[in-house]
């Protein structure tokens, strides 16, 4: 094929290649096109090239994080386009910056698809193209979008003719129009926000004789947090409600504060969800006061972020707001909270997505398996810590110390120590400030994150050397893993949060978790609603809470019944006899897990011992930093504290089908009744109903006219 023949196929595998993406059909323009003159309008190629290599070089760390679309003005020739994209590959968020062309005149668009084979790269998602007589109502168009739009364009020098008005222009009248456009929509919002009160909009949240509407926010660029907010909104239809989800329409789009008024003003949602973000933050987040501040506002907590512990961070919870999730007592009580307005829900599972007719069969056997993206090595945690306290003056020191506290606690068996309360020790110590919130920031986020990351890899590594030993096989499925120094060869990549993510639940014999920040995970409720069986690390936190909760249960519906044990160790006792009593004995059991120094047992009796708690149960603070691990997963059967325990349990899924089988299914009962996104929905749709019948609407929220809603 001779040169002109390969210019005409790539213009007609460009113009084929844009024409399946939905762009208007070139082919008739491409006909007045003159192959063999086109070689004449290229400058040369080797010093293009060169050009545009070193303004890329130049620009690389900029256009790699541009959180708007990158604008080139002319194709001709195509080299700038091919090195942009080369240097802006996905981020590890999964971002990669949109690349739109310009080019007023077709001819030169298709001199520029004629010098290289552009087929591939014009079906990229991320590339999007104006040219023609059509480009400056395409391009106005695009810039009209309520999303990040460009600030400059880069011009080729090429460029023969350009679009009128100019590229640069229209984009400063584009931005500026939707500054504009904005303002407006928020003065509309915040009008139409005050012309209803509380009290009709407790009626309206109440009433089931209309489709209410909620709108639901959460960044496309988590692992967890978009899908679990899809998860909640099909929860929310399958209830009767209309939902939006506000997110970045793709993986190449950011969102700006634009694009949520524009979205506030046409839906007019009775009801806002937003993951990790209370109101007042995420009009810090956007610069401004946009979201109203009547409309009834949802904080989802499903991490322990900085902005969520602050000392007033739960102060903005207004009066029709609520807070789900994963708040803890101390959340509650040292960062305002309000425990009225609380609906404790640590995690939730979606039965629609995991149920196990959806999920499809693998083909390769999996003893063990793990889902996590934490593959970041403690020690590289560690130092990172330390490099991003150092932006604030004496921070990186602090961090220091209270980083090479937490390993050295790390060290000790999880289910002998207590890593929350040897980390907020750890960090009241270390920590200069009588600040409650800080030193629970400090806690949760550099302590405990970084025992937590020992544990996860610790754990893994009895699993390899499990298999190594038996001939078994592992898996780790998520991000990072390949890079892993000693867990890389069991990497096995990232699967989508769906039927994908389901059968490899269901492939493996056994689904591994360890966490001390959370034993009980949502993806070990997924696994069982799958149909697969999950296990997790008995560490002192999980089997402390599930003590009390026994103890609490024991002692407030059968004292009457139980015999003084005396003192022991310093603590009163109580013994219940066991045959009549299982849960006393199963407390005993969990204590013997633990290491607890237990009182001697009378002789010939069937007794189970309980502490007398040193303050009423009832008094005990209602939101909960986790869920029952017990409960749910029950830490005697599928716990596990060390490698030999971890062993037994592996070799029982593998070699007892029924046992897995009744195991699995028991989990994902209980998970239906409790801890799915169904069940989250009743929750909040039963609180506002309390609500709507609260007598007196000037005190509606409080804790005198409202029961709690934890």
């Amino acid at each position: 094929m001779d040169d002109r023949e390969n210019r005409i196929r790539r213009v007609e595998a460009a113009i084929a290649t844009l024409r399946e993406r939905g762009h208007p059909d070139l082919t008739q323009a491409s006909t007045s096109w003159n192959a063999d003159a086109c070689g004449s309008n290229q400058r040369n190629d080797a010093a293009d090239l060169s050009a545009a290599q070193e303004l890329v070089r130049k620009t690389a760390d900029i256009l790699r994080v541009s959180p708007a679309p990158i604008v080139i003005e002319g194709l001709s020739p195509p080299w700038l386009l091919h090195e942009i994209a080369r240097a802006t590959p996905p981020l590890e968020t999964g971002y990669q910056p949109a690349i739109w062309v310009v080019q007023a005149d077709e001819h030169e668009f298709f001199d520029g698809c004629a010098a290289a084979d552009l087929a591939g790269l014009l079906a990229e998602p991320r590339i999007r193209v104006f040219v023609g007589p059509s480009a400056k109502q395409d391009f106005e168009a695009a810039l009209a979008e309520p999303l990040r739009q460009p600030q400059a364009a880069i011009v080729l020098p090429t460029v023969r003719r350009r679009l009128e008005p100019k590229v640069g222009e229209l984009i400063r009248l584009a931005v500026k129009r939707q500054a504009a456009d904005h303002a407006a929509r928020v003065a509309r919002l915040a009008e139409r926000d005050a012309q209803t009160t509380p009290a009709e909009r407790r009626v309206s949240l109440a009433r089931r004789d209309r489709p209410r509407r909620v709108a639901l926010i959460a960044g496309r660029f988590t692992t967890v947090l978009k899908p679990m907010i899809d998860d909640l909104a099909g929860a929310f239809e399958d209830a009767g409600w209309q939902t939006r989800v506000l997110s970045e329409p793709s993986d190449h789009r950011q969102l700006v504060p634009a694009s949520y008024s524009a979205a506030l003003e046409e839906f007019d949602p009775d009801l806002v969800v937003a993951a990790n973000h209370a109101r007042e933050d995420m009009d810090r987040v956007l610069a401004g006061r946009v979201m109203p501040r009547g409309l009834p506002w949802v904080t989802w907590v499903q991490d322990s972020m900085p902005h969520l512990l602050g000392a007033s961070s739960g102060s903005s919870i207004g009066e029709l707001d609520l807070a789900i999730g994963h708040i803890s007592s101390a959340m509650v009580r040292d960062c305002g909270y309000p425990a009225e307005r609380v609906i404790a829900a640590p995690m939730v599972a979606s039965e629609r997505k995991f149920a196990p007719a959806e999920s499809a069969p693998r083909e390769e056997t999996i003893h063990i398996a793990a889902f996590t993206n934490h593959s970041e090595t403690p020690d590289a945690m560690r130092l990172r810590l330390i490099r991003e306290a150092a932006a604030t003056p004496g921070l990186a020191q602090i961090v220091t110390a209270l980083a090479d506290a937490a390993m050295s606690i790390a060290d000790k068996p999880m289910h002998r120590t207590h890593a929350l309360h040897a980390c907020r020790d750890a960090a009241e110590r270390i920590v200069p400030t009588t600040d409650r919130a800080t030193i629970e920031n400090l806690t949760q986020n550099v302590a405990l994150r970084l025992v937590d990351r020992v544990l996860r890899h610790r754990t893994l590594g009895w699993g390899r050397s499990i298999c190594d030993r038996r001939g078994w096989t592992m898996r780790i499925f998520g991000r990072g893993w390949e890079s892993h120094p000693s867990l890389g060869h069991l990497a096995a990549g990232e699967l989508r949060h769906g039927p994908e993510l389901a059968a490899a639940y269901r492939a493996a014999r056994l689904t591994l978790h360890a966490s001390c920040i959370a034993p009980m995970h949502q993806r070990l409720l997924e696994c069982a609603l799958a149909g697969g069986l999950p296990a997790a690390a008995a560490t002192h936190g999980s089997i402390t809470l599930a003590q009390a909760r026994i103890v609490t249960r024991l002692i407030a519906e059968n004292r009457e019944q139980a015999i003084p044990g005396g003192e022991h160790a310093g603590r009163r006792w109580l013994w219940f006899d066991s045959n009549r009593f299982p849960h006393a004995a199963r407390r005993d059991a969990l204590a013997r897990l633990r290491g607890d120094d237990l009182p001697p047992r009378p002789a010939g009796l069937g007794t189970a011992f309980v502490p007398i708690p040193d303050a009423d149960p009832s008094t005990a603070p209602t939101a909960t930093p986790e869920l029952d691990a017990d409960k749910m997963l029950g830490l005697l059967e599928l716990g596990y504290t060390d490698e030999p325990s971890l062993e037994r349990l592996i070799e029982r899924a593998t070699d007892d089908d029924g046992w897995r089988s009744r195991e699995s299914a028991r989990i994902a009962d209980r998970a239906r009744a409790t801890c799915t996104h169904t069940s989250l929905v009743r929750r909040i749709e039963g609180y506002y109903e309390a609500l709507a019948e609260a007598p007196d609407p000037a005190r509606a929220g409080t804790a005198s006219s409202l029961p709690a809603a934890v």
